[in-house]
């Protein structure tokens, strides 16, 4: 997998990046790791469909580093 965004970003655009996410998966895996440097949450999206997700976005709290890989 190469990653196609990282950085740190609000919490309030959280849910743009994870639309980007769901579009980039239409032909292939993507996964999206995001952090608070206190908890992780893993999230990944085949088809356009999300179909595994690992912790709790309701736990993460500004600044969110994160790592999109496709």
């Amino acid at each position: 997998m190469k990653t196609i965004f990282s950085g740190k970003i609000n919490k309030d655009e959280l849910e743009k990046y994870l639309e980007i996410a769901m579009v980039k998966s239409v032909n292939s895996t993507v996964v999206v790791i995001l952090s608070d440097e206190r908890n992780i949450v893993e999230i990944k999206f085949k088809g356009g469909e999300l179909v595994a997700q690992k912790g709790d976005l309701d736990s993460l709290s500004s600044p969110i580093t994160i790592l999109i890989k496709q």
